[in-house]
């Protein structure tokens, strides 16, 4: 046992446990994208455009530019466009460098533009890339008011690339934390929200990619079978199981019913109105309340659905980790198990 903590010390990294993600209809075309940084320029390119039809306006404009530190230029900003994938020359003969976002507008009779390099997929740096984009407005008439690093690696800053330091000026790291607290504000819109999720689902994997390689990088070989083993025991039936007895040594009610299915328990007493299940993942437990009737009116809850021909309604606050909410968990069972039987 001290051997696993230690492992377990060594591996100890900033893992994030939510792993729910409410569906989306997003989530499966966007698995089929194949031009996944191009989507999600098309996507801001929208939500920026003040023209677009769409019922938020300037706002999220408004938002980015004041984020970006250019609130005096959106107070005085005429003639705004946005662009993706706005080509860029340094020279008259050199070849053409796309942008994923430029916005172009003007302050007075002066031509400004907003750079937007997009990281969202985690594309590599590409090879003086934002010197070229700097150079190229610069070259096509433009005031060059900022460069936004966009990119889903919190860490992942703009100079640690190879843009030169008068350049870097210029530059402001904008990662996928600050876009999707941004975005927030516009949450009452639908299609908001939608992307939203995305972005939180497309983080959550990108954080979990970098702590495996970590882990893994930090391990030896005889410390990542035995971590190994231990991650298969979690996800194991015998696992739960044990969870259902401490549940159970917890409860110490002498007239409970109970049973255990793999991954869920059913608590209840001998005359009910409903009954509990708790269901068991990795990571912690789920509370249902089930019933034969299609109303509950005795707890405050929502009906959720019907299956295995009796309903499942949710509480309002029905998810607790495990370990560090299961007294919580048991106070909430104890309370309901006495209604239940009322």
């Amino acid at each position: 046992m001290n051997e696993l903590k230690k492992i377990l010390g060594k591996a100890s990294i900033d893992l994030k446990t939510d792993e729910k993600f409410a569906y989306s209809l997003i989530f499966p075309f966007y698995s089929k994208v194949r031009e996944k940084e191009l989507s999600h320029s098309e996507v801001l390119s929208t939500f920026l455009n003040p023209y677009e039809n769409h019922e938020h306006k300037n706002q999220f404009l408004r938002i980015f530019f004041e984020e970006i530190g250019l609130k005096k230029d959106f107070d005085s900003l005429t003639e705004v466009e946005i662009y993706t994938e706005y080509g860029t020359k340094v020279k008259d003969n050199s070849n053409s460098r796309p942008i994923d976002i430029f916005i172009s507008y003007k302050i007075g009779s002066k031509k400004h533009g907003i750079i937007i390099e997009n990281k969202l997929n985690n594309a590599v740096d590409q090879l003086n890339q934002i010197n070229d984009y700097y150079d190229g407005i610069i070259k096509a008439g433009y005031i060059c008011s900022k460069i936004v690093y966009m990119h889903i690696n919190p860490s992942k800053k703009v100079n640690s690339t190879d843009t030169r330091e008068d350049v870097l000026n210029f530059c402001y790291n904008y990662d996928i934390t600050k876009l999707i607290s941004s975005l927030a504000s516009l949450e009452h819109y639908s299609y908001v929200k939608e992307y939203i999720k995305l972005l939180e689902k497309i983080s959550y994997s990108f954080m979990n990619t970098i702590n495996s390689t970590e882990i893994q990088n930090k391990l030896s070989q005889e410390e990542i079978l035995k971590l190994i083993k231990v991650s298969n025991l979690i996800n194991s039936d015998s696992w739960h199981e044990a969870k259902h007895n401490r549940i159970l040594e917890k409860l110490s009610l002498n007239d409970l019913k109970h049973s255990f299915k793999r991954n869920y328990s059913q608590f209840y007493l001998k005359d009910y109105k409903f009954w509990i299940e708790v269901w068991y993942s990795s990571m912690g437990y789920k509370i249902w309340l089930c019933s034969y009737n299609d109303k509950l009116e005795e707890v405050q809850c929502k009906k959720w659905g019907k299956e295995k021909g009796y309903f499942y309604f949710e509480l309002e606050n029905n998810i607790f980790e495990f370990p560090s909410d299961e007294n919580k968990m048991i106070t909430e069972i104890k309370k309901l198990i006495k209604i239940s039987g009322n």
